[in-house]
Order: C-alpha cells, then structure tokens, then sequence
C-alpha cells in the first residue's frame, strides 16, 4: 500500500460493485484513519525504512483500536494469509501504476504517453481503481481475521505500542513516526502516556 492516500482519493466515489462489497470494520478504520493528519507520512517512512506492509501496519492499530493484543505468531500468520494476494494481483498493479506515471512526467517524442497522453491517464486511474479493489481485498481478508480475535485489554496508547512491538524492528529513529501513530489514534492521551508507551515498546524490541 505505498500510496494509499492517492489510491483512496482516486476510488472515493464507488463503482456500483464496489458499494456492494462486504462491510469491513478494518476497511472503515483505515480509510479514516489513514486520511488524518501525519497518518500517511508515518506510515510511509516506516515503510520505507523497514520494508513493511502498511496494511498490516494498519491492521496492528486497528487491532488495538478493538481491545485486541498481537503477538508475533499472529502477526506471521496475517501475513503469510495475505502475501500471495498482495504478490500476484496488489504489487503488479502498482508496477504498471508507477511506470505509467513515469511515462506520462516523462513522455519520450513520438512514445505512446506522448501521442495519446489523455488516453494513458486514464488508463492509469483505471489501473489504481483496480488496485484498491486489490487493497481492499487484502484488507477483506485481514478483517476476517481480526473478527475472529477476541479482545482481551482496553484500547489505549499501551496496547497499540504493544502491538506495533511485535514487528521487532523499530527503534529510536522511528519515535516521530510512531508517536504520530499513537497522537492521531487516541488523541485524548496525555504527552506522558504516549512517552511511556513508546519507552515500553522499544523495550520489547
């Protein structure tokens, strides 16, 4: 999910497949959260850094979000559900999404972006209307999985850390990005509550 942001604005309005799709809690939650401020950037430099799947980025704090606790087997077991979609239908699509875009910024003379340029934008949106179908597949199956989870502490800043530790990967140079995560996730907590939840998280690590 490098772009989700852009894919999300580009699929606001639903086809009439789409508003026929299954209810998903997960779904709702990312697209709302993801759309607030600080979300997508964090989420993106923690991508960037680490090699992550924003989705089960995303599908850790929404877990938290429910009362849910991760572990790291959960955790190994979501993505492996996920990693053969995401593989053969999800990182194709963003392929050819990418290079169309290269194309169109950088239309070669007589090129075909260059000839019909029109025509190839709207080839691109095509192509990120079927990525996010492949997005929201991917986080189809993430839900279902999360529905089956039981919820076993309070949502709070504590549990979500928690559940972002089990990626084991995080340290101190993604503090900023994951204090946003948490700022933005449970806006009310105090300053020394997100300072201590991070302190704890690392501590896992």
């Amino acid at each position: 999910m490098e772009r989700f942001g852009d894919v999300v604005e580009a699929g606001k309005k639903p086809s009439a497949a789409r508003s026929a799709w299954p209810q998903s809690a997960f779904w709702t939650f990312s697209v709302d959260v993801y759309q607030r401020p600080g979300i997508e950037a964090a989420c993106l430099a923690l991508q960037d850094r680490h090699g992550l799947n924003v989705n089960l980025l995303l599908w850790a704090l929404w877990l938290a979000d429910c009362g849910v606790a991760l572990n790291p087997p959960l955790l190994e077991k979501a993505r492996l559900t996920v990693a053969p979609w995401q593989q053969a239908a999800v990182e194709p699509l963003r392929a050819v999404r990418r290079w169309l875009r290269e194309r169109i910024e950088d239309a070669e003379p007589d090129a075909i972006a260059a000839e019909w340029p029109g025509q190839v934008a709207a080839l691109r949106r095509s192509i990120i209307a079927l990525e996010l179908d492949g997005e929201h597949l991917t986080q189809l199956a993430l839900g279902r999985l999360g529905d089956q989870l039981k919820p076993s502490r309070q949502a709070s800043t504590g549990l979500a850390a928690d559940n972002l530790a089990c990626f084991r990967v995080f340290d101190e140079q993604d503090r900023g990005d994951l204090a946003n995560l948490l700022k933005h996730l449970f806006p009310d907590a105090h300053q020394s509550r997100l300072d201590a939840a991070l302190d704890g998280m690392f501590g896992k690590v």
